[in-house]
Formats: C-alpha cells, sequence, structure tokens
C-alpha cells in the first residue's frame, strides 16, 4: 500500500519521526475514571510502516480476514503506522481518519482517535499521549467517531491531576 498522504506531508515537512514515552510512578493517584493510565507516548517512525503494516496485514489474513463481518471489516483498508505494547495498531483508514484496531475484543476497537494523523498529534499531545492503549485514551473521547478532545472534562481533570503531583 502506498503511504497516506497525512504521513508523507507530515515526514516532509515536520518530522520522520516522533518519539517519546513516560510512566506514572507506582504510587500516583488518580481519580477513578483515570486510574487505568499508566503511561503513554507516541512512536512514530516512517522506517518502520512497512514492518507495522507487516504486522497489520497479518492480523487481518489470520484472524480477521472477512471483510463482510463487522469486526473483521475495521482491519481492511487501514494502513498501521504505530504498534500498541498489547498487540493492537493505530492505522489510517482510505479517507485518513486514525482508527484503534484491537485484535482481542477492546472496548476501542474501530474508534476514531482523529480525523488526520496531524489532528491526532493536536490532539493527544496536549494531554501527552495518555496510551496509546485503548483503555488509557478511552476516557478522552464521547463516542467512537468523536475523536480525543483535550478540552473534555477529562482531559481538564487529568491535566490539574498531573500538573499538580509534579
Amino acid at each position: 500500500m502506498p503511504i497516506p498522504k497525512t504521513l508523507r506531508d507530515f515526514a516532509r515537512s515536520v518530522s520522520r519521526r516522533i518519539y517519546f514515552d513516560w510512566s506514572l510512578p507506582d504510587l500516583f493517584v488518580l481519580p477513578d475514571n483515570l486510574d487505568e493510565i499508566f503511561g503513554g507516548g507516541i512512536d512514530f517512525d516512517i522506517s518502520k510502516l512497512p514492518d507495522h503494516e507487516r504486522g497489520r496485514a497479518g492480523w487481518q489474513k489470520e484472524c480477521f480476514p472477512n471483510p463482510d463481518d463487522s469486526y473483521d471489516a475495521i482491519w481492511h483498508g487501514k494502513v498501521a503506522f504505530h504498534h500498541v505494547p498489547n498487540g493492537d495498531y493505530l492505522g489510517i483508514d482510505t479517507d485518513g481518519r486514525i482508527i484503534y484496531l484491537s485484535h482481542d475484543d477492546g472496548e476501542g476497537h474501530g474508534y476514531t482517535m482523529a480525523r488526520s494523523f496531524s489532528d491526532l498529534l493536536s490532539r493527544w499531545l496536549p494531554i501527552g499521549c495518555p496510551g496509546p492503549e485503548d483503555w488509557q485514551w478511552l476516557p478522552f473521547v464521547a463516542d467512537s467517531s468523536s475523536g480525543i478532545d483535550p478540552e473534555s472534562e477529562s482531559a481538564k481533570v487529568w491535566m490539574a491531576t498531573i500538573t499538580k503531583n509534579t
């Protein structure tokens, strides 16, 4: 598959790689609706796209081959650009949306995280990229199509909590 335009444009005009990660201290106390967040970050590297895409295509071929099945269909027509440590992927749909691809029935499977790669960065970076496992960023979305909202009540509580304790 060709590299999606949004990734190509980003790699050409901003950076070929973005990487950072973080984790909360073991005894860091979070409000109940945010208590599954333990770390986060992003690892985008244009040179890793072939590996990520082979991984996504492998899941599709072996486990999710039926494009007529609603769960399987989410794996089709995407280009993976981020491998999530739990085995899931972040992918770009044919329309440019960033979609979460869960291999094990995760709640965020098929959720739109953002409208494009640059939109993902403008939504996810202001709150420090919690996740990338779906249970860590799901508190920041209203529904399956809304995308991460850095202005949501959860985001405000999150930012107040982490800035108060640092």
